[in-house]
């Protein structure tokens, strides 16, 4: 089941863990292994129908994995990244962070959730995601660009800048770390820097009217 999900073959993977499924339940009692295995092709069945775009059978895949098997981490953040696709922000985070209790170095949950901390105007929430999730290796460029739009939005200009500087010597063409620190130069009344960035933007991207914009 597992290879032929991995090779894109998601029906037929979902008939394979369907028939565990089947087995497993109709056992009147499970040892813990047999658990495990049950919880797991839940996990599976869920991932199917998230790549088959079935979000309700997802979700409730997912919540039959947790049900065995509490402890488990993907189940948690799979089923928040369904949330967050429904536009249930609340519930997402609630995954999210199960996620991150049950693994706290799951970088991944800490970036989406700091994102949906992000989107509901909650930037300290989002910085303290994102300061997490640049102490977990390796370092992550998206962790600094969400943290620099959360400063700048705070008005921390500097701290914004400072942030951006570390994006772009990860990742030297990112362009929001140019548009960000752009307008942050210009809030502080650095016109030279600002245009300096906002010259980089239309070099790296000369279709769109971003950097024409802000220059």
């Amino acid at each position: 089941g597992i290879a032929l999900y991995n090779h894109g073959k998601y029906l037929d993977a979902r008939k394979l863990f369907n028939s565990i499924v089947l087995i497993l339940s109709s056992k009147k009692k499970l040892s813990e292994d047999d658990t495990e295995i049950l919880s797991d092709a839940y996990y599976h069945l869920g991932l199917c129908y998230e790549k088959l775009n079935k979000p309700i059978e997802a979700i409730n895949n997912f919540s039959s994995a947790i049900k065995y098997v509490p402890l488990d981490a993907d189940a948690y953040y799979h089923r928040a990244v369904i949330y967050t696709r429904l536009g249930l922000v609340l519930s997402a985070i609630d995954d999210y962070s199960q996620a991150i209790r049950n693994n706290p170095d799951y970088t991944e949950a800490y970036l989406d959730r700091g994102l949906l901390y992000f989107t509901i105007n909650d930037f300290n929430s989002a910085i303290a995601d994102a300061t997490k999730g640049l102490e977990i290796p390796p370092l992550n460029a998206h962790f600094y660009i969400l943290r620099a739009m959360s400063y700048e939005l705070l008005g921390m200009n500097n701290q914004a800048i400072a942030d951006c500087n570390e994006t772009i010597k990860l990742s030297p063409n990112e362009t929001t770390a140019y548009t960000i620190r752009g307008r942050c130069y210009a809030i502080l009344g650095d016109t030279n820097q600002a245009m300096a960035d906002f010259n980089k933007l239309v070099e790296l991207e000369p279709e769109s009217g971003d950097g024409y914009f802000y220059r």
